[in-house]
């Protein structure tokens, strides 16, 4: 399978197993099944998403995605920025730990870590359900690079574990805009800027 494929297939299969799981967010073992005996699903919506809606994984993914592409890189400030923009437009689903370290007033580098330091919590998992984008953009400089990895993302999780949020949108990355929901970043999803994405490439190439 061509490089391209592989990067197209991790970003968008990222953003629909999000949309195709969203419905299911909190409910009790084996309701999937329930649904869907035979374990194929489908984008059916429900528990207050329409069907195709992705959640807040899939609009942050997006948004780090038009970050690397439009800074030609990983500019921390830039993300986080991009980040409290989007959760100050009162998104339809945010994490309580992601809200609380975007809105509390804090700079960037240390957000997280006062946030931490106040409750404790600092366990969650939102930035490898948001890595997609960030995966592609750096496969490219090889597994030996990546060990040393990139610096932290900032965000609601402090931990040395933490990786990039967010996928891959023409909308936003076209005009430097947020999606303005889970929808609209679904919709929006498009095999160009992935490829992008895979060449490290700006939204010009």
């Amino acid at each position: 399978m061509p490089d391209i494929d592989r990067a197209v297939g991790a970003v968008l299969g990222s953003a629909v197993g999000d949309a195709l799981g969203a419905p299911f967010e909190f409910g009790l073992p084996g309701v999937f099944r329930e649904r869907f005996p035979d374990g194929v699903g489908e984008l059916c919506g429900g528990g207050g998403w329409d069907p195709g809606e992705a959640t807040d994984d899939t609009q942050m993914a997006v948004l780090l995605g038009e970050s690397l592409l439009e800074r030609g890189g990983l500019d921390l400030p830039d993300a986080f920025a991009r980040f409290r923009r989007w959760a100050s437009a009162d998104p339809k689903d945010i994490g309580l730990q992601t809200e609380q370290v975007l809105l509390g007033g804090d700079p960037w580098d240390i957000a997280a870590a006062l946030h931490f330091q106040t409750n404790g919590r600092a366990a969650g998992n939102g930035s490898l359900m948001r890595a997609s984008t960030s995966a592609v953009y750096f496969a490219a400089r090889g597994r030996d690079d990546n060990d040393r990895g990139p610096p932290p993302m900032p965000g609601p999780h402090p931990t040395p574990a933490r990786v990039g949020n967010r996928p891959a949108g023409r909308d936003g990355w076209a005009h430097g805009t947020a999606p303005s929901s889970g929808a609209s970043a679904f919709r929006s999803l498009d095999p160009h800027p992935c490829a992008q994405l895979a060449r490290g490439a700006g939204p010009g190439a």
